[in-house]
């Protein structure tokens, strides 16, 4: 994928998008803002576990579990490494050449899913080949049914179902090689950081103080993701091996008490 393909989208997500950057381009060229567009994909990385490449990846393979992946692990796919964005998104905003133009942020050879399973598996000790709990585009919208977050999942789900490779030469010829950080050398950074905020985290639940109205809205709102999510794996006929509410393998209503 290269920066001068059409922008082309025909979701209500990726037409969006689209819009979007166009807006902001066109106050570029109005002279109202100076805007410059740095484009990168699934990431991992310290401090990023929220991506489809994050915490539903490296946390149950920590763990010893099946990691969660959207379609197939068997497809080249580019992943980005954030410390590696950051450093191109430094770049662009220095450089007065950039504005007013889309940049594909330079990342790491691409690897298929599998193959990062594995890597972050032999980085943290456990066994390999990794196996994966993989969506079909099947399971995808029958869950979507009832959860709105995989309903919006469907609409991607081709990014996870061919190859999809990210092309940065435009950024390379025009500032030089940014040296993205190898994958073997990623990805052991990012276990590493994975495992020392276990305790922290787990430290701040416990101390962490929470009022009667934080409680109840906390608790109202993991009950309703937790019952659409089992709703929705009861309809599909999956049988669930770990959720990503309260880090249960059954469904199952967390309990959130108040303490003063």
């Amino acid at each position: 994928m290269r920066e001068d393909l059409p922008a082309a989208a025909r979701g209500r997500k990726g037409r969006t998008r689209a819009g979007m950057a166009a807006q902001l381009l066109g106050a570029h060229r109005d002279g109202r803002a100076r805007v410059v567009i740095g484009r990168a994909w699934d990431y991992y990385g310290p401090h990023g576990p929220g991506s489809t490449a994050g915490q539903t990846v490296f946390g149950p393979i920590l763990a010893g579990q099946k990691p969660q992946w959207p379609g197939r692990a068997d497809q080249p796919h580019t992943f980005h490494y954030l410390p590696d964005i950051a450093r191109g998104l430094l770049i662009l905003a220095g450089r007065p050449e950039a504005g007013g133009q889309v940049w594909h942020l330079p990342a790491a050879g691409p690897l298929t899913a599998q193959q990062l399973f594995d890597m972050i598996a032999e980085a943290a000790g456990q066994p390999v080949p990794v196996r994966a709990r993989a969506a079909s585009p099947a399971l995808l919208a029958a869950a979507g049914l009832f959860s709105p977050l995989l309903r919006e999942m469907r609409e991607t789900a081709y990014q996870f179902q061919a190859p999809f490779v990210i092309g940065a030469s435009k950024f390379e010829a025009a500032f030089g090689q940014l040296q993205p950080t190898p994958h073997r050398d990623a990805v052991p950074r990012t276990v590493a950081w994975y495992r020392s905020r276990r305790p922290q985290a787990t430290a701040q639940r416990a101390i962490r103080p929470v009022s009667p109205a934080a409680a109840a809205a906390t608790r109202w709102r993991l009950n309703a993701q937790n019952s659409q999510l089992c709703t929705a794996l009861a309809v599909t006929g999956t049988k669930p091996t770990s959720a990503p509410i309260g880090g249960s393998s059954r469904c199952v209503r967390p309990v959130i008490r108040y303490v003063g």
